[in-house]
């Protein structure tokens, strides 16, 4: 895809020095949590049924909201570069467990995108902002977690 290192430096890198980012996750009671990055901060809770205050976000809905915003922002950076006009978009992203193929977690991701495109053009763009989204491939590649216990 042509632009794709400018586009994913625009757009997707995490820390262009390191390519690392960080976050500190701070239990406050029952089943919530306060997450901070940078200088901002969300509530993570849990449903009343599943024993939370209802307060904030589940986490499989921030790792939705992260997929689904992370695609918007590739989708915006590309039209920018490529002179095109988005007009409207929104992105539903949905998780349920595949009980067919062989990955035990399946996303499904709607675009909803208006601009000067016709429906082929806007099929490639979105494809092509998927494979380039930093979230897409973290989730979609193998990934190594290391927990230290303090």
């Amino acid at each position: 895809m042509e632009h794709s290192d400018e586009i994913a430096d625009a757009c997707c890198t995490i820390d262009a020095k390191k390519d690392k980012s960080s976050a500190v996750i701070t239990w406050i009671g029952r089943r919530k949590f306060v997450g901070t990055a940078r200088e901002h901060s969300v509530i993570v809770d849990q449903r009343l049924h599943e024993k939370g205050e209802n307060t904030g976000f589940k986490p499989t809905e921030l790792l939705l909201i992260a997929i689904g915003s992370c695609l918007g922002t590739t989708l915006l950076s590309m039209a920018e570069i490529r002179e095109k006009k988005i007009d409207n978009l929104e992105i539903n992203v949905e998780i349920e467990r595949n009980t067919e193929g062989e990955t035990e977690w399946l996303f499904n991701i709607s675009v909803e995108i208006e601009g000067d495109f016709d429906k082929k053009e806007r099929e490639e763009f979105v494809r092509s902002a998927e494979e380039i989204c930093k979230i897409s491939g973290i989730v979609r590649n193998p990934s190594e977690i290391r927990i230290s216990v303090r």
